[in-house]
């Protein structure tokens, strides 16, 4: 009997900005932290695919270095604590494509992955494979606006846009327009959390500080303090 539905793939990436990162650090990492713009569309479009039913909401892909690049991925026994876990060798040339092949590469990589686990637990494929066809539509890394704001005056809007870069770091722009659209100003990029439900928070705090001024909260502020960038940006025409 099945409780729930899978809704999210991640491979467990380091969440702080990549300028802060030690040197030194092993392709393990890196490739988690490339391909987390990859699998936060993954997980957005999942949820509106056809429900791949489970015991588990989250599958935790852990990729690791190995002499066996193609093998077949390791599942654990069954969900503990609602994810599940899966182990899979990553493919190193990935961490070298330029920049413009790398997402779709890391989707090819995944989606493998996640079929095993369906045919693993007995569960049909349907969602995975409307949920990879998404991606490659969508240009295969998350990119989403938030819902406009008015300006007090309602003579000005102002948009939040959010989207990934290939490296896996996350940028807000905002935008401010007329009563026709046209853009006057834009702020950013500004660096943004890495998580798709974090984008939606502080989209959420999107406010009106004057008919011309405009704040956000980007960064909550233990993460900002952290890494060393303001939480709070504002905009002004």
């Amino acid at each position: 009997m099945w409780r729930t539905r899978y809704q999210r793939v991640d491979l467990l990436p380091d969440q702080r900005p990549v300028r802060l990162w030690e040197d030194g650090r092993g392709p393990a990492p890196h490739f988690a932290r490339q391909a987390v713009g990859v699998t936060e569309l993954y997980s957005s479009l999942l949820g509106k695919a056809t429900p791949v039913p489970s015991n588990a909401t989250r599958i935790a892909v852990r990729a690791y270095v190995g002499d066996d690049v193609g093998a077949p991925a390791s599942y654990g026994d069954g969900p503990r604590k609602n994810y599940e876990s899966v182990a899979a060798v990553l493919d190193p040339t990935l961490l070298d494509l330029p920049a413009d092949r790398r997402p779709e590469a890391y989707l090819r990589w995944l989606q493998p992955i996640v079929l095993g686990l369906a045919d693993v637990r007995g569960v049909p494929r349907t969602g995975f494979q409307e949920t990879f066809d998404a991606c490659l539509a969508a240009g295969c890394l998350l990119r989403w606006s938030g819902p406009a704001r008015p300006s007090p005056d309602r003579q000005l809007r102002a948009v939040p846009h959010f989207e990934f870069d290939a490296d896996g770091d996350a940028w807000l722009r905002v935008t401010l327009t007329d009563g026709r659209r046209h853009v006057i100003t834009e702020g950013g990029p500004w660096e943004a959390p890495i998580q798709y439900r974090d984008w939606q928070r502080s989209a959420r705090t999107l406010t009106w500080l004057s008919p011309e001024e405009v704040g956000v909260d980007v960064n909550r502020a233990p993460y900002a303090s952290a890494w060393r960038v303001p939480g709070w940006r504002t905009l002004s025409v």
